[in-house]
C-alpha cells in the first residue's frame, strides 16, 4: 500500500480522534478504562488480549494504550478494505478506493458503535475485511501459504470479537459457492487443515466451551427469547426495524438518549441518499454485467440484512427462530444487529462499484471541474452519512483524569490490603452518570482500583437477566439493589459470609439511597470525601 494512503488514512483517524489525544481516559458506555482492565476469566476468549493490552499498559500507561486501540481500530479498519478491494477489484480506479476505504468507518454502524465505545466488535469489524480478503486469495489458489493467513486471522477474531466468528462463515460459504466445483477435494482437506490449525491455536478457549467448562459457554446458554426482545433491532428510522437495518442504525441503545444518531442531523439525509445512490449503481450494474462476485456480494447483504433484522420483524424473525434452534450456540448472537457489519462492508463494495461507473461516465466529459466535483463529493458524502464521528464523535466524548478523591481511597486500599481483596461498589448500576465524566458510563471502578472490585452485573433492561452471577452478587440483587429491598441491619454480617472486606459507595447516580449503611453496626467509613465513602466491613 503506497505510504501516502496510509497517511490520508492517518490524517483521517486524526480527524477524529484529535481532541482526545491529551492524557486521560476516554470513558464511554462500553468502554470504560484505566490503568488496567477488569480481571475475566481464564476461559474467556479474551482472556490473553486482556493479558497483552495489561502488560503494555504496565510499560507504558493505560490512557496510551487506550489512543493506540481507537487509531489501529480506524487505521486497520480503512487500510482493510483497501486492500481488500485492490485485491478483488484491481481495476477500480485508485480515488474510488480511497472514498471506499473512508466510507467503511464514516457510516452510522462505526460511528455508533465507536461512540458506545464497543471496541471488542469493532476490532472484528477491522479484522472482517482483512479475513474475507484471504479467504478470496486462498479459493483463488489452494495451498498452504494461503491458508495460513485465514487460520490466523480466524484465530485474532476469536480472541477478540467471537461474534464475527459466524459471520466469517457465511462469508466463506458463500465465497465457496463462488469459487465453483474444481477442485472440491483439494478445498474440503484444506478447510479442514485450517479448521483443525484453528482449534489447536484457539484451545485456550474452545477447549473449554467444547467441555462445557467455558464462562462464554455459560452466557450464551443463559441467554433466553426475552433477551433476545431486549436486544432486538429497533425501529430507529420511521419507527421501521427493516429501514433501519437497510441504512445501517437500530442499534438497542439507541433508545437510550446516551449520545446523539447520525439520523438526529438533517445533513444525514443528504449522506443517505448519495451513498444509497452509489450503492444502487452498484447493484445495477453487477446484475447488468452478470458479475458473478457482484451477486455474490449481494446475496451476502440481502442474508446480513435479515439475520440483522432478526426477531423484529415478521419476515425475518421465522429465519432467526429457526437458526437459534438447530445452529449451536446461535444464541449468542442475541443482539443481531451485529451482523449488519457485513451488510456494511458489502454497501462499500457496491459504492465503489457505482462510484466507478459514475466516474467513468463523468471522465467523457472532459471536463476538469465536472471531475472535481464529483470527486469532492464522493469524499464529502461519507462525513454527512455519519456527521456525528469525527472531532471526538462531535465533542460527545472526551479524555479526563480519574479524580484525586478517588486517588485518596485507591491509596488506603493499596496502603492496607492486597489485590485479593474483595470491594463491593454501590450504586448496584452497571451503566450510571459519573459526574467527572459529565455522561452515563459502564462502571469504571474496577479499571481504576487493584482490588476485586465487585460493581453492578445489571443491564436493567426488561427481560435481560444479570450477567456473572454470582452467590455475592445475587445477594446484592436481592438485597442491596433497590430502597425497597434495603435491610435495617445485619449487613455487615452477612457480607462477611462472602468475604467482602470493604464497601464503596460513589456519590454518582442515587448514590443517597445508600446512606442506611452509616447505621450499620460492622460497617465503618474510613475514607470521606465529595466524590465517594470507604467502608471497611468489620469482622
Amino acid at each position: 500500500m503506497p505510504k501516502k494512503h496510509i497517511l490520508f488514512f492517518l490524517i483521517v483517524s486524526i480527524a477524529i480522534l484529535l481532541p482526545l489525544l491529551n492524557p486521560g481516559y476516554i470513558l464511554s458506555f462500553d468502554m470504560p478504562w484505566g490503568p488496567h482492565l477488569v480481571e475475566v476469566d481464564q476461559t474467556k476468549n479474551t482472556y490473553s488480549l486482556h493479558l497483552v493490552i495489561d502488560a503494555v499498559s504496565y510499560i507504558t500507561s493505560g490512557w496510551f494504550v487506550q489512543r493506540v486501540v481507537l487509531l489501529l481500530l480506524l487505521l486497520g479498519s480503512m487500510c482493510g478494505i483497501y486492500k481488500l478491494l485492490k485485491t478483488i477489484q484491481p481495476s477500480i480506479n485508485d480515488t474510488i478506493v480511497m472514498f471506499a476505504s473512508v466510507l467503511y468507518v464514516f457510516n452510522p454502524f462505526f460511528s455508533t458503535r465507536f461512540v458506545a465505545g464497543q471496541w471488542l466488535v469493532l476490532i472484528g469489524y477491522l479484522l472482517l475485511p482483512w479475513t474475507l480478503r484471504a479467504l478470496y486469495i486462498f479459493f483463488k489458489k489452494l495451498s498452504i501459504r494461503t491458508s495460513l493467513p485465514v487460520a490466523l486471522y480466524l484465530t485474532l477474531i476469536g480472541l477478540t470479537s467471537i461474534h464475527v466468528i459466524g459471520i466469517v462463515l457465511i462469508a466463506a460459504a458463500a465465497l465457496v459457492m463462488h469459487s465453483g466445483a474444481y477442485m472440491w477435494k483439494k478445498k474440503i482437506l484444506y478447510i479442514t487443515a485450517i479448521v483443525i490449525t484453528w482449534c489447536i491455536l484457539s484451545i485456550s478457549w474452545v477447549g473449554p466451551l467444547i467441555a462445557g467448562d467455558s464462562q462464554v459457554r455459560a452466557e450464551i446458554e443463559s441467554f433466553s427469547k426475552t433477551e433476545m426482545e431486549a436486544f432486538a433491532t429497533h425501529g430507529t428510522i420511521l419507527d421501521s426495524p427493516p429501514i433501519s437495518a437497510a441504512l445501517l442504525t437500530g442499534f438497542w441503545a439507541d433508545d437510550t438518549n446516551r449520545y446523539i444518531l447520525p439520523s438526529q442531523l438533517p445533513v444525514w439525509w443528504i449522506g443517505v441518499f448519495i451513498i444509497m445512490t452509489m450503492v444502487i449503481t452498484g447493484i445495477v450494474q453487477a446484475i447488468k454485467r452478470r458479475d458473478k462476485l457482484g451477486y455474490t456480494f449481494i446475496s451476502l447483504g440481502v442474508i446480513s440484512w435479515l439475520l440483522g433484522i432478526g426477531i423484529a420483524w415478521n419476515v425475518s424473525a421465522p429465519l432467526t427462530e429457526l437458526l437459534a434452534h438447530i445452529v449451536p450456540y446461535y444464541n449468542g448472537y442475541r443482539e443481531p444487529h451485529k451482523w449488519l457489519m457485513l451488510l456494511t462492508l458489502v454497501y462499500v463494495y457496491l459504492a465503489a462499484i457505482g462510484a466507478q461507473w459514475l466516474y467513468t461516465r463523468i471522465a467523457r466529459y472532459k471536463s476538469i471541474w465536472l471531475n472535481y466535483g464529483f470527486v469532492t463529493l464522493l469524499f464529502v458524502s461519507p462525513f454527512l452519512f455519519a456527521p456525528t464521528l469525527a472531532w471526538g464523535a462531535a465533542g460527545q466524548l472526551k479524555s479526563v483524569e480519574y479524580p484525586q478523591q478517588w486517588q485518596e481511597a485507591k491509596t488506603y486500599l493499596n496502603t492496607n490490603t492486597d489485590k485479593n481483596t474483595t470491594v463491593l461498589v454501590l450504586p448496584w448500576h452497571m451503566y450510571l452518570p459519573i459526574s467527572f465524566v459529565g455522561r452515563v458510563v459502564g462502571n469504571p471502578s474496577g479499571y481504576y482500583f487493584d482490588q476485586k472490585m465487585i460493581t453492578g452485573n445489571n443491564f436493567e433492561l426488561k427481560g435481560v437477566q444479570d450477567q456473572r452471577q454470582t452467590p455475592l452478587t445475587k445477594y446484592v440483587n436481592s438485597t442491596l439493589s433497590t430502597p425497597s429491598s434495603f435491610p435495617k441491619a445485619g449487613v455487615g454480617e452477612n457480607l462477611r459470609k462472602y468475604d467482602v472486606e470493604y464497601v464503596l459507595l460513589l456519590k454518582e447516580a442515587d448514590w443517597q439511597n445508600y446512606t442506611w449503611l452509616n447505621s450499620q453496626s460492622k460497617i465503618k467509613p474510613v475514607v470521606s470525601n465529595d466524590k465517594l465513602i470507604l467502608y471497611k466491613v468489620e469482622r
